[in-house]
């Protein structure tokens, strides 16, 4: 009697695989480099099946080490988010390349290694999909993900959507999604997600044949905190003109950073007063000919700067 045994199912699984090309706009002013010398970027959703983490070491493309390749004439760069996956978790793993990588619809074969010794063999082409997220966001435990039907022929169904491993209900507007079209599905999540956490998400849909195709991407889960600004620079140093602004909603307001290794006074009781005690954001500008790294570094993890801006008006200085 011949006792057959199954084979024991892959740790590792390829959910999908995402081509995009990069692309510049017509509307932008300066030279830009055709299309065909930007390269792309794919996106791998990586599935952890096993009961134990796993943790990404090394990858290779075409036999070649990535770390070696990226930065010269194939990849910018790679990246895996998470590095450390939990069992039953979805990573992100991103391969930039330049036109190099894609050029003839080159095909490419990956492997992407872990620390237990497992090895996932990953089979990159750049093809174009029909489906795509055009946009998508978390904020706690709810958001929208927006998926877009790139084809001018074919219609699609919309049969589920993934965030990584996280447990979530889907609330569909509209489950077909015909030619140049674009749906809305908002989700609820078991749990509000920390600002910071990268979500993958996928989308896998069927065509009129019944043919199922999947789509994917990756966000980051942000506090969707949309400020009302002002260039008035008195709201700094006015404690009556700031309360008055404040009073009508202004949360946050332009700031000039004079400092570069020594902190100016006007820094230091922006930020050591201003902020704290008020609640008003920065939008920093710190720079324009030389940029202000000393002040770059020593606010590096500000949470009272909102972003920072490096040149003011550039389309008024170039006319």
């Amino acid at each position: 009697m011949v006792v057959m045994h199954e084979a024991p199912p892959p740790a590792l699984t390829v959910d999908t695989v995402v081509y995009r090309p990069h692309v510049s706009s017509e509307q932008i002013l300066e030279p830009s480099p055709s299309h065909d010398t930007l390269g792309g970027i794919y996106l791998v959703l990586v599935h952890n099946r096993s009961s134990q983490p796993m943790r990404f070491t090394r990858l290779t493309v075409d036999e070649q080490d990535a770390d070696t390749l990226a930065g010269g004439e194939l990849l910018h760069w790679w990246d895996i988010v998470p590095r450390e996956l939990p069992p039953d978790g979805v990573a992100a793993l991103l391969i930039n390349g330049t036109h190099r990588l894609f050029e003839g619809e080159r095909t490419c074969r990956a492997w992407l290694y872990t620390e237990e010794g497992h090895a996932l063999r990953i089979v990159l082409r750049p093809l174009i999909q029909s489906l795509r997220i055009t946009y998508a966001y978390i904020e706690g435990a709810t958001g929208a993900v927006f998926v877009q039907n790139r084809d001018e022929s074919m219609v699609f169904r919309i049969d589920n959507i993934l965030l990584g491993s996280e447990k979530a209900s889907v609330q569909y507007l509209q489950r077909t999604v015909g030619p140049g079209e674009t749906v809305m599905a908002k989700v609820i999540l078991e749990r509000p997600l920390p600002v910071g956490t990268y979500v993958p998400i996928r989308v896998i849909a069927t065509d009129r044949a019944s043919k199922r195709i999947s789509t994917g991407g990756l966000i980051r889960v942000t506090s969707m905190h949309f400020p009302i600004g002002t260039w008035d620079e008195r709201i700094w140093s006015d404690a009556a003109h700031r309360a008055q602004l404040l009073q009508r909603g202004f949360d946050t307001a332009v700031f000039g950073a004079g400092g570069d290794e020594v902190p100016s006074e006007e820094e230091k009781q922006a930020f050591e007063q201003v902020c704290p005690q008020t609640g008003l954001k920065a939008l920093v500008y710190v720079g324009f000919e030389q940029v202000k790294e000393g002040f770059l570094r020593r606010h590096r993890d500000n949470p009272h700067i909102l972003a920072y801006m490096l040149k003011d008006e550039p389309d008024w200085m170039d006319k």
